[in-house]
């Protein structure tokens, strides 16, 4: 065993960490623990025993302590390599960008133009929309407006590769409008006509409610005119017949006060003190005597 734990602390990780050579060390270190006979009935067998033990365990703990260090040293190379890497790429990485520099910029502006292209082609077939946000029909003004600007577009080299698809876009613009236009003016006149009918049905009834507003004013001043007649008719006759009771209450009332005078004055002979009597009585100057009319 200590041949073996000198072997692997003379080696180097290189050789001991090669392909099948850990595995040979291990079986030779594995045969020479095996071909010691244990002895557990004396003090020395024991102590055999533990020795094998740790001659094992060191042969163990050398092995791991080397492949460590191997590591570790192969982890900084591959630093240095990881290092080099990046740079590498960095380096190339930005010697791509400055080669494919004059076509980037190509490619930029070829995608401009075709957007500016694009954006024109879009216009022209914005001009054939008939309606509007909401999906309502654009007046009649509007689409005539939209179709002379159709007409006078003019299609130009500038649209190069894309020239028949901004003619289509154009030819398909004026179309559309051609079509609405007559559309758009049928329904204006329409609109006015339902316009002009309900303005016209509107003035008819407010004249119809002002003739009747009218006509109900005249009623009411009637009806309290007639009220009115009613009450002072009323009011005098009720005045009328107030004062007639009035007089009967007084022919009555003078006609027994004349009489009771009478009576009086036979008792006393002196007509002017029976009326005296009378009138003091009437007056409730005399205590305790009344005149029941």
């Amino acid at each position: 065993m200590k041949t073996e734990l000198e072997q692997i602390e003379k080696m180097s990780p290189a050789k001991l960490f090669k392909p099948k050579a850990i595995g040979i060390l291990l079986k030779a270190i594995e045969t020479e623990a095996q071909a010691y006979v244990p002895d557990v009935e004396t003090m020395a067998g024991r102590d055999a025993i533990k020795s094998l033990a740790y001659k094992v365990a060191r042969s163990k703990t050398a092995i791991d302590n080397l492949g460590k260090e191997f590591v570790a040293a192969k982890k900084a190379e591959v630093s240095v390599i990881d290092g080099v890497r990046k740079d590498a790429r960095e380096f190339l990485d930005q010697l791509k960008i400055n080669v494919r520099q004059p076509l980037t910029i190509w490619e930029q502006a070829e995608e401009d133009r075709i957007a500016k292209i694009q954006d024109k082609i879009h216009r022209l077939r914005d001009l054939g929309d008939t309606t509007d946000d909401n999906n309502d029909m654009l007046s009649s003004t509007i689409l005539t407006a939209k179709l002379d600007e159709a007409r006078k577009a003019t299609i130009t080299k500038v649209y190069m590769e894309y020239q028949d698809e901004a003619i289509n876009a154009k030819n398909q613009a004026i179309v559309e409008l051609t079509d609405a236009i007559p559309k758009a003016e049928e329904f204006e006149r329409n609109a006015e006509a339902a316009r002009i009918l309900a303005e016209k049905k509107a003035e008819d009834l407010r004249i119809e409610n002002e003739q009747r507003i009218a006509r109900e004013a005249v009623e009411n001043a009637d009806l309290e005119a007639k009220q009115e007649l009613e009450r002072r008719d009323a009011a005098e006759a009720q005045e009328k017949s107030e004062q007639e009771a009035r007089e009967r209450n007084t022919r009555h009332k003078g006609a027994i006060n004349r009489a009771a005078a009478e009576a009086i004055d036979k008792v006393v002979a002196d007509k002017e003190l029976a009326k005296a009597i009378v009138s003091a009585i009437v007056k409730g100057k005399i205590p305790n005597v009344t005149i029941n009319y």
